[in-house]
């Protein structure tokens, strides 16, 4: 719902709206929204990096990166 809002408050449509995030929240946050999520999973945060990947990938983040220079490459992916 808040996701939701802040898109409608700034005119900016679901498709043009893509979520990154670190947590299930944020996924499902991006999944209630009807959004894109991209996963941020880094194993210099403690993360077990396989397994959180394929959890997030799980429940429908279309891309899981762990360092920033992942994340601007699966953003400019997004065209």
């Amino acid at each position: 719902a808040m996701l939701n809002a802040a898109m409608k408050e700034s005119g900016i449509s679901l498709k043009n709206t893509v979520m990154i995030g670190d947590t299930a929240a944020d996924r499902d946050a991006a999944r209630n929204a009807g959004i894109l999520f991209i996963a941020f999973v880094n194993p210099r945060y403690g993360e077990h990096t396989e397994e959180r990947a394929n959890f997030m990938r799980e429940g429908g983040a279309i891309e899981v990166v762990s360092d920033y220079k992942s994340l601007q490459r699966a953003i400019c992916s997004l065209g």
